[in-house]
């Protein structure tokens, strides 16, 4: 029962009530242009950051959202210590719930037609800053779970076309919009390997992934193995091509 409890208050404090509402007034205007399906987020990306970083109300909403991140980032280290079995009921129940959130303010935002190089909305259009704030935290959010717990939640995304799509579209929504801190950024990009909505890199590895860094070490230590094995191998027949060839030698007492 305890257990049950604590995890809808988890769930409540992670997504329910990530209301997205931005403290100070944000009235930048992005110079970009395209629309966020258009396949240039990218770019957007870098022109929204310098705007974003220059402009009012910008930096006090990343320093808030960075206050927001730690602690999410405290509530996956929570999860992590928990039975295993346990740790992925709750996590498919964060997804559905974030999956609602996201799905909710998606609509908000399309149905008010803004894209994230527009004007940011004030604060009398309080249910539309609120919703962007749902997408850019709960992507950063997701983007966490996914690195940290892939084993449990990749097969879900893999097999949800309609979350795929939804979570592609939130995902370069916050990428373009700025909204959120370096360390996210960071968090970002591996998020986005990982689910392969931006290309891999040839070096791309997920540091959170335990599971994937023992059987990579693993992988390692047996190629270490055959390898010592192979060169040993080797070396046996060599010797023995080594004494095929050489000749015995006739002593004084014999000539």
């Amino acid at each position: 029962m305890l257990i049950l409890l604590w995890c809808s208050i988890l769930i409540e404090f992670l997504v329910a009530n990530v209301d997205g509402k931005l403290d100070g007034q944000h009235t930048d205007k992005h110079h970009v242009t395209g629309r966020i399906n258009d396949g240039s987020y990218q770019e957007m990306e870098r022109k929204a950051y310098n705007d974003h970083d220059d402009l009012f109300g910008a930096k006090m909403y990343r320093t808030l959202f960075s206050v927001k991140h730690r602690e999410y980032l405290s509530a996956v280290k929570n999860l992590m210590t928990m039975d295993e079995k346990k740790r992925g009921r709750l996590l498919l129940e964060l997804v559905s719930n974030i999956i609602k959130v996201m799905g909710n303010a998606k609509n908000i935002i399309e149905k008010a037609n803004f894209n994230p190089n527009d004007t940011f909305p004030t604060e009398d259009q309080s249910s539309l800053r609120d919703a962007i704030g749902n997408i850019v935290e709960n992507t950063v959010f997701y983007s966490n779970l996914i690195l940290y717990f892939p084993t449990v939640l990749l097969d879900k995304y893999k097999k949800d076309i309609d979350w795929q799509l939804l979570f592609a579209w939130a995902y370069k929504f916050t990428i373009a919009s700025r909204l959120h801190d370096d360390v996210a950024d960071k968090l970002l990009d591996l998020a986005g390997q990982q689910l392969e909505i931006i290309p891999r890199r040839d070096d791309f590895r997920n540091p959170y992934d335990k599971k994937a860094i023992k059987e990579e070490l693993q992988r390692e230590s047996m190629r270490k193995i055959e390898e010592a094995l192979r060169k040993k191998q080797e070396q046996k027949k060599l010797d023995r091509k080594k004494k095929k060839t050489k000749k015995p030698s006739l002593s004084r007492t014999e000539l």
